[in-house]
């Protein structure tokens, strides 16, 4: 997947599933010398992976930085549950679900994200 960080900067994410354990690596991508980096830190920003770009996570309250916020129905094909959104933590690379508070009870068949602007 191809997505965008807060100061422009490329990313290229691979995303691997082995025995329903999430696992993601993250490389900046320079279009212009086809060259390509791992990161292992997103440092205070976090990524929205359905959506493409990163956030910075201080900005946001309830976002925690260096995370990847993804959809798994995408790569999990059998689950209806609208629990299907998960954090993944780079630091510790572990997965767990987004907090049930945060979690709508409508029906949706994919992660949706909205951050309001609060400055005006």
């Amino acid at each position: 997947m191809i997505e965008t960080s807060v100061s422009g900067q490329v990313l290229l994410v691979v995303c691997m599933v082995q025995d329903s354990r999430w696992q993601f690596c993250i490389y900046a991508y320079d279009p212009l010398t086809k060259t390509r980096e791992r990161v292992n830190d997103l440092g205070d920003e976090a990524l929205i992976l359905d959506m493409g770009f990163t956030v910075v996570a201080k900005d946001i309250p309830g976002i925690k930085r260096n995370s990847i916020y993804f959809s798994g129905i995408n790569m999990d094909h059998q689950s209806k549950d609208p629990e299907h959104i998960f954090v993944y933590d780079l630091g510790t690379q572990t997965t767990e679900r987004l907090p049930q508070w945060v979690v709508s009870s409508v029906g949706f068949s994919d992660a949706r994200w909205f951050f309001p602007d609060t400055n005006h």
